[in-house]
């Protein structure tokens, strides 16, 4: 959040009373206020580019996410110096076709450096309300960690493709749409 906010630190109290500060080379600060309590001053993590997936997107990068968890998607895409948005549906314009989605939009679109269509974009992971999580695909992705050996041929399956050869590979976009919701 610090690198969103452009700040340089947030304090926290997290790793107090460990040796977090110590080994991960954090420093402390005193609060101004009259607890003085003594906080961990958590530096900003600058980000390059955020790779960021929603249901809908214009072009201009107006988005709208519909699940019921954002994780952090607004922070990453405020805290990068550049933020490519993906999307299920891209729209010409969000305001004409759904102006009732204005409460959607995570983050404004100035913080948007581009936006392509991608349908299934998120999988493996989930993408409500359109499929769930697949839990075969990432415990393949996990059992490759493993051995490096494994992570190659993983690599070539899921990295190393164009997007309709990585559809095509995994049965299609019916294959990724048919995935249970999961249930929250």
């Amino acid at each position: 959040k610090a690198a969103a906010f452009g700040l340089p630190f947030l304090p926290t109290r997290v790793g107090l009373g460990t040796d977090l500060a110590e080994l991960g080379g954090l420093k402390t600060v005193q609060s101004p206020y009259d607890d003085a309590e003594t906080l961990i001053a958590m530096p900003a993590l600058k980000l390059d580019a955020a790779l960021i997936h929603v249901n809908r997107s214009d072009w201009r990068g107006n988005v709208q996410v519909f699940g019921p968890d954002a994780y952090y998607d607004e922070w990453f895409a405020k805290a990068a110096a550049k933020s490519y948005v993906s999307c299920e549906e891209l729209v010409d314009r969000m305001e004409d076709h759904y102006p009732e989605g204005a409460q959607d939009n995570l983050f404004e679109r100035c913080f948007v450096s581009g936006v392509v269509e991608m349908p299934c974009g998120a999988h493996p992971s989930s993408m409500p309300p359109h499929y769930g999580w697949d839990m075969t695909a990432f415990k393949a992705y996990a059992d490759s960690a493993k051995d490096p050996g494994d992570w190659a041929e993983v690599a070539d399956r899921f990295v190393g493709s164009s997007e309709a050869e990585y559809l095509e590979s995994i049965g299609g976009k019916e294959a990724v749409t048919g995935l249970p919701l999961p249930i929250f």
